[in-house]
């Protein structure tokens, strides 16, 4: 990378964790390296109650898990979205002045 000046980062993690990481979705490659991507989309159903959800890392399970939970007992639809990158949204935001950061 370095002797063919190339700018881009690996993403590594080290925990105490040892679990399978979910697959990454098909077309979300170029969002990854914004910084944010979805995962999952919720389904449509009017008039459902609907959030949005975020995370990262180790945590990223939980939101999962939370949005299972929060469909199965209160029949809220929830769009997930990973963010391997809270400082790349960030300069993207500050290099766009069209967008409200």
């Amino acid at each position: 990378m370095y002797a063919e000046q190339h700018d881009v980062y690996y993403y590594l993690t080290v925990m105490n964790e040892n679990y399978p990481h979910p697959a990454m979705p098909e077309g979300a490659a170029p969002d990854i390296i914004k910084g944010m991507y979805r995962f999952r989309t919720g389904e449509k159903k009017p008039k459902a109650p609907r959030v949005q959800l975020l995370g990262s890392g180790t945590i990223f399970r939980e939101v999962i898990a939370a949005a299972d939970l929060l469909k199965g007992d209160w029949g809220v639809e929830s769009d997930i979205w990973g963010c391997p990158s809270f400082t790349e949204l960030a300069r993207d935001c500050m290099r766009s002045r069209a967008r409200t950061c």
